[in-house]
């Protein structure tokens, strides 16, 4: 949620850049006018290629004609081609400067668009001392100081915008209370919005001020230090494995035979840092699984964590660590009355695990992300199972397109090296997904993966004759449907077929397939 709410503030001040004020300049009838038309048409229906070849037609009739190559920059720039557009619009700057003053607010633009925001800055400020009464040039100022975390400056760019044009006064009062909500002065930022939107409501500033009040609640909950979620399930298994901690250390076992299970996951943790580029969090976890029939694959977790977010332009980097305390087993209790979570009564320590999962987040011009993973597990047993060290590595690509659906691909590789042969194994990863917005309020994912895993030991006894070390194929369907009731409570649903199979001759041991059905509730405070 708090990332939606963040791109859409971001959203919000790229709009005022755009909106608060614009004009073609002065339009007279010649010979490449009719091309131009076009070419504004284009723009307008966002075909981007149609545009620029109308607007090099226009020129082509009146080459001199600087209002035309003005619009080609504007076409270059939307169409990402910024070093061209910086060209053309600083050539038009140094031919009329006075006539091209809005061409600074292109540039800037550009630059914020590259998350330069010092280069952006002094453009506006080179603006600014070739105009220093032009109020449109203190409240674009205004909004790269609130991205640069400049706030009281911010504040003070935007009281001299409106200061100088009054005609801006609706679109100041909105940036404030951006600018204000970012500060966590939330009581004067709904001040600030409630001006924005009396103005005149129907305005898109005004349809702008009510869409952030709506949003208000979300950011002030997301910037409390103090946070707890918690989700609570119940899934049918047609098929369940045969070790408790199957998802760990790939045995490609089953037992055949099905069962109903409830899961319980919740954390609550304390925010040390908390700002737009830097983030740390400590916090506590406990995570509980509970068969109704099977029993000894009850699964029981402490989980104290750390996580470290840092945001560098448009670089992420993500460095979470989690401790695991596992139990396993358990005794038939309250089963038959439908609660099947025990919470670790009398549960065996099984494992104690370092998890340490870094992410690098890079995000690309054009609504994509790349996300790098990286995994490191070690893996200390308590029992008799053989200790292991766990190392992965992954990269998955998405996209956000204009309609409300975020494909995405991705591969990993992970090497799972224990302390006997009979438990080190490597797998191949490739998977592919969807997200997708339902209508109703509604929301669904659809994910595919290929998983080939290599083991280092065959038994003698299954495989006499089978020279080749065992090699499984698996592959996975899961679809899911989630529903936001409230701000702190959603319900969701989920299907998942899995199919496994062997490289062995004959009837296959590790052959099997599973089919688990889940619904649940998740809670957010």
């Amino acid at each position: 949620m708090l990332q939606r709410v963040t791109v859409f503030l971001a959203l919000v001040c790229v709009g005022l850049m755009l909106t608060v004020s614009s004009g073609y300049g002065e339009i007279q009838v010649q010979p490449g006018m009719n091309k131009f038309m076009d070419a504004l048409e284009a723009i307008d229906q966002r075909q981007l290629d149609k545009a620029e070849s109308a607007i090099l037609k226009a020129l082509r009739m009146e080459p001199n004609n600087l209002e035309y190559t003005y619009h080609l920059g504007v076409i270059k720039s939307l169409k990402g081609e910024w070093v061209k557009a910086l060209s053309i619009f600083e050539g038009l700057l140094k031919e009329d400067p006075q006539g091209f003053f809005k061409a600074y607010f292109d540039i800037a633009n550009i630059y914020v668009r590259q998350k330069n925001l010092g280069k952006a800055l002094l453009t506006l400020e080179t603006a600014r001392n070739s105009n220093p009464q032009n109020g449109r040039v203190y409240l674009e100022m205004a909004s790269v100081l609130k991205d640069m975390g400049r706030y009281r400056e911010a504040l003070d760019a935007i009281s001299k915008a409106v200061q100088y044009d009054t005609t801006l006064e609706q679109s100041c009062y909105l940036l404030k209370g951006v600018v204000e909500m970012e500060m966590r002065a939330f009581d004067e930022a709904l001040r600030s919005l409630e001006r924005a939107r009396d103005i005149a409501p129907d305005s898109p500033v005004g349809k702008a001020a009510k869409d952030t009040i709506a949003a208000l609640p979300d950011v002030r909950q997301a910037a409390r230090p103090l946070f707890a979620n918690m989700s609570l399930s119940w899934t049918f298994d047609d098929n369940v494995a045969q070790e408790p901690l199957e998802d760990l250390a790939k045995t490609g076992i089953s037992t055949h035979k099905r069962d109903q299970y409830e899961t319980f996951y919740g954390r609550f943790g304390y925010r040390l840092i908390k700002t737009k580029t830097a983030e740390c969090t400590i916090g506590y976890g406990v995570y509980n699984v509970g068969y109704k029939d099977k029993v000894d694959s009850d699964t029981f977790a402490h989980i104290p964590f750390l996580s470290l977010s840092l945001r560098y332009g448009a670089l992420q980097f993500t460095l979470p660590y989690e401790f695991y305390y596992f139990y396993t087993g358990g005794k038939d209790d309250y089963q038959d009355s439908g609660f099947f979570l025990t919470f670790g009564n009398h549960s065996d320590r099984k494992l104690k695990m370092h998890n340490f999962s870094p992410i690098i987040s890079i995000f690309h011009k054009n609504n994509m992300q790349t996300d790098f993973s990286f995994t490191y597990q070690n893996k200390e047993y308590v029992d008799t199972s053989p200790d292991s060290n766990l190392y992965s590595i992954g990269v998955t690509h998405r996209c956000w397109l204009d309609k409300p659906i975020s494909p995405r691909i991705g591969i990993k590789f992970t090497k799972d090296n224990a302390e006997t042969r009979e438990a080190t194994y490597k797998l191949i990863e490739v998977l592919a997904g969807v997200s997708i917005k339902l209508p109703l309020g509604f929301s669904s994912d659809l994910s595919l993966s290929h998983v080939r895993t290599y083991y280092d030991y065959n038994d003698p006894i299954l495989f006499p004759i089978w020279y080749d070390k065992r090699e499984d194929k698996s592959y996975s369907i899961n679809l899911g449907l989630m529903r936001q009731l409230t701000r702190w409570i959603s319900l969701y649903a989920n299907y998942m077929y899995y199919h496994n199979n062997s490289n062995c001759l004959g009837p296959d041991p590790y052959k099997f397939e599973r089919n688990t059905f889940s619904i649940g509730t998740s809670i957010n405070f």
